[in-house]
């Protein structure tokens, strides 16, 4: 190898049989190595150093990336520059500039900027004044997109973590940069996970303890029916279910043997009312007119009148009872009617 000394007393430059270039190496293991030995750990010992004697604010001092066979040509594909930051001790933003495969012929600018760390630490990508840590735009008409990809061994992973106790880690939708069109929030002083929507200023569904409050964040229902509550003690609540003009709405009631045990349906083909229990057998129904039906699914209509009709394989009773006591009842059977009293 040969090598250019420094003041005759050791060697600064190494260039190897290979052309290998070494500076503060005599042992290059790559185009041009440069090595330094310090042991401090808080202050840098720079073994390469670009500058711009220029030294205004908005200078630019980049290191190249160049991937063409011929190297005199144009076609600097891409940059990582510090800009500003010179001599009337502006704040330097560092920038990664890549060019545009339609665009590769030409030299790469600062115009081409795809990324910066600007002097808060604050990171933007695609934006050139990142307001917050981490700052994406795009500006084309394509989404926005952020993608969290892991392999068959691993969970794609958002993490917040708060350093003070009971602290909030929110998730914020903005309109068009300003106002809140939504946020989702968990509360940790009430280990609770509030969703906000529309021009609500408050919570508009919160999940607490594996309970689903909608229209609030506490309840007071019976521990025995709040695993939903709807509502909240300002006003007017209600719940609606909604289906085509010829279908089935309704509320299925199941336990571990059967998947629907009991259901309350609304047929919106005939406007009827259907009560199923026990099987999920139809009990009740209450027709479009009004009429009820126990043990049929058709009580015949009666003139303008509304019709109680009890069917059963005897016939049907009809019980009067005062504070659990029976009193009287009314029954009938094949050809008969019947009247009894009790004392």
């Amino acid at each position: 190898s040969q090598g250019i000394d420094d003041n005759g007393d050791a060697t600064a430059i190494t260039i190897t049989s290979a052309e290998l270039v070494g500076i503060g190496t005599s042992s290059p293991n790559s185009k041009l190595t440069s090595q330094t030995a310090t042991s401090s750990t808080s202050a840098f010992s720079f073994a390469n150093q670009l500058n711009n004697s220029n030294g205004s604010n908005n200078s630019i001092v980049a290191l190249g990336f160049h991937n063409r066979a011929d190297v005199n040509a144009d076609g600097v594909g891409g940059a990582i520059a510090l800009s500003g930051g010179g001599n009337g001790g502006g704040s330097g933003n560092l920038i990664f500039c890549i060019k545009d495969t339609s665009d590769i012929a030409n030299t790469v600018a600062p115009s081409d900027e795809k990324m910066r760390i600007d002097s808060s630490g604050n990171v933007g990508i695609g934006t050139a004044s990142p307001s917050v840590l981490l700052d994406i735009l795009n500006s084309g008409s394509g989404d926005a997109t952020v993608k969290i990809k892991s392999t068959t061994a691993g969970d794609p992973t958002l993490q917040f973590d708060s350093a003070a106790a009971n602290r909030n880690a929110v998730i914020k939708f903005l309109d068009q940069g300003s106002a809140v069109g939504g946020r989702i929030q968990y509360n940790h002083s009430g280990d609770r996970i509030d969703f906000q929507a529309g021009s609500s200023s408050g919570a508009t569904m919160s999940i607490l303890n594996g309970k689903v409050l909608i229209g609030s964040t506490s309840s007071s229902a019976s521990v025995d029916f709040d695993d939903l509550v709807i509502g909240s003690t300002g006003g007017t609540s209600g719940l609606t279910i909604l289906s085509s003009g010829s279908a089935t709405a309704g509320i299925a009631f199941a336990d571990p043997a059967e998947s629907v045990a009991h259901s309350l349906l609304c047929h919106h083909a005939d406007n009827s009312m259907r009560f199923n229990v026990h099987g999920n057998a139809e009990r009740m129904r209450i027709d479009s007119s009004g009429n009820l039906g126990l043990g049929t699914s058709s009580p015949t209509a009666v003139g303008s009148y509304r019709v109680l009709e009890l069917n059963g394989t005897a016939g049907g009773y009809l019980s009067f009872e005062a504070n659990g006591n029976k009193n009287a009842a009314i029954y009938t059977g094949t050809g008969a009617m019947g009247f009894e009293t009790f004392n």
